[in-house]
């Protein structure tokens, strides 16, 4: 397997100067082996495992292509190896840190999205990139992580990476990203369609009420209709579990509670159907 060196770029530069000098020396066979003699001596000096790392950095950069193309394969862990694997070779090729944003833009999964950025705020000097794409990259991170506290902290900038968020196959994800829109309140206006679709759309209720509630907290500000906000407040009661006093939402309430009859929890399709009969009864 390739190694696991935290030195690997300083050792890979040692290392690749000497092979450079063994190159220019190949046509000149007594002045390469007392060459050789000495860079031995580096070599043990400055790593042990100085062979290892050139023959892992030649190994990428032969199947670079292939990593490349990986970034899209199916299976995260398969994608995960990509990044790492070109997070090594990024002076070389310049297609690689376009490749690596458009991960963190694109990937379906968190934790890739979030490996990418950090191998991006790794690679690059911090004064080559603005303030704004920083912060996107931050943000990606902390949501790998589980930083929700620090995504909150970013605020605006942490918008796309809560948003891609919500649609993550991990239910813990998806409700911690709705509940960190809520604490960004106004700020996060631009995620109200993913919080609307999750809110309407979510197979766990508890979801669905994070989604909701944060909804209202978005909407806070503005001035949403009695029917609007029972509408939503209902999602939102259900999600946590608030039955008592449903009813009272009256009308507004009752396309939450139809959707909620298809719940897989035979609980709640009981408490649904029987708030949807008080209903029909006024």
């Amino acid at each position: 397997g390739e190694p696991r060196d935290p030195e690997f770029v300083g050792n890979l530069d040692v290392v690749q100067r000497l092979d450079r000098m063994l190159a220019f020396y190949a046509d000149k066979p007594e002045l390469r082996r007392e060459f050789e003699e000495g860079a031995k001596g580096i070599f043990r000096l400055y790593s042990d495992r100085a062979a290892e790392i050139l023959n892992a950095y030649r190994r990428i950069l032969r199947e670079r292509e292939t990593f490349l193309t990986n970034l899209e394969h199916t299976e995260g862990p398969v994608r995960v190896k990509a990044v790492l694997a070109l997070e090594k070779i990024i002076p070389h090729d310049a297609r690689i840190v376009p490749a690596l944003n458009f991960v963190v833009r694109a990937d379906p999964e968190a934790a890739v999205r979030g490996l990418a950025a950090e191998v991006l705020l790794r690679a690059q000097d911090p004064g080559a990139l603005d303030d704004s794409s920083r912060k996107h990259l931050e943000a990606h991170a902390a949501v790998r992580k589980g930083s929700w506290k620090e995504a909150v902290a970013l605020g605006r900038w942490a918008l796309p990476a809560l948003i891609a968020a919500l649609h993550e196959k991990s239910a813990d994800d998806r409700l911690h990203a709705a509940e960190t829109l809520a604490q960004l309140g106004a700020e996060a206006r631009e995620a109200v369609p993913d919080l609307l679709w999750v809110m309407r759309n979510d197979s766990l209720r508890a979801v669905s009420g994070a989604a909701a509630r944060a909804l209202l907290e978005v909407e806070r500000e503005t001035a949403l209709g009695s029917r609007e906000k029972g509408f939503i407040e209902a999602y939102a009661r259900i999600g946590e579990g608030r039955w008592e006093n449903l009813a009272e939402l009256g009308e507004p309430a009752v396309p939450a509670l139809i959707d909620a009859l298809e719940d897989s929890d035979s609980r709640i399709r009981k408490k649904a159907a029987e708030i949807l009969g008080d209903l029909g009864e006024e």
